[in-house]
């Protein structure tokens, strides 16, 4: 995954992907919030509604992207919308499609972005990952949507964007247990995703996400995952867990090329 700019906004971009996409940073937007600026892309944070959106033109335009999106009240759930056109689908975390014209557009700030394609068949997905969506395999499901209309597992390529990593991610030991429960797998499983450092145990989900991906049949060298982390990257990414709700978000989003 690599950084890239146009004017003064920047971005990153993966190297598996063909299809227009960026996570965005929060570099090179129109926010002035002290807690926002520069590059918010989350209505309720502070700025005015037509900030964020100056501020998602800004991003689309930058990557070649439709300036018309899907989007959705985020609620930590496995619901994937098939996003046959641009609007507001309600509660959910995340979007496939095979049709042109519309960008499928996620936001997190801490939680996994995840973009997927299919540029072969022309498909493509976007989900949110938190804690509880990476449990439930939120990322496998919309693979596993995307070839219900036409992707092919082995083709299907995917990128994790920057989210809170095992370097910073700490959790208490009985949440192994919690995730265990969610996956409907032993907690010694789940254990195996974690370490423990000075006391402290941190969990990496990226390797979680990463695994239950290849389950469903995407192959390992199809995947890739940022190194950047948003907790201790604050000059780069709003962070939840760092800067609590008085923040600004990122966005992940991908569009079909028309």
């Amino acid at each position: 995954m690599f950084f890239a700019s146009e004017g003064k906004v920047v971005y990153l971009k993966s190297d598996k992907l063909t299809f227009p996409h960026a996570f965005s940073t929060r570099i090179g937007g129109v926010s002035t919030c002290e807690h926002t600026k520069s590059m918010n892309m989350a209505h309720g944070k502070g700025d005015d509604y037509s900030v964020v959106e100056e501020n998602y033109r800004i991003l689309f335009s930058a990557a070649g992207m439709p300036s018309e999106r899907a989007s959705a009240d985020q609620i930590h759930s496995k619901k994937i919308f098939y996003a046959d056109k641009p609007g507001f689908y309600g509660e959910g975390d995340g979007f496939y499609t095979d049709k042109a014209g519309v960008s499928l557009a996620v936001k997190a700030a801490d939680c996994l972005p995840i973009l997927l394609e299919d540029s072969k068949n022309i498909v493509i997905g976007a989900v949110h990952s938190g804690w509880k969506g990476s449990a439930m395999g939120i990322a496998a499901e919309c693979a596993v949507k995307m070839c219900s209309v036409g992707a092919e597992m082995k083709r299907i390529k995917v990128a994790i964007g920057p989210s809170a990593r095992a370097c910073c991610y700490v959790i208490q030991p009985d949440f192994v247990k919690t995730v265990a429960d969610v996956m409907g797998k032993d907690r010694e499983l789940v254990a195996a995703y974690t370490v423990e450092r000075d006391g402290r145990l941190y969990l990496s989900l990226q390797e979680l996400v990463r695994d239950s991906l290849i389950e469903v049949g995407i192959l390992p060298e199809n995947i890739d995952i940022c190194e950047k982390c948003t907790i201790c990257s604050g000059n780069l990414f709003y962070s939840h867990r760092a800067m609590g709700d008085k923040r600004g978000t990122m966005c992940a989003a991908i569009s079909i090329k028309g």
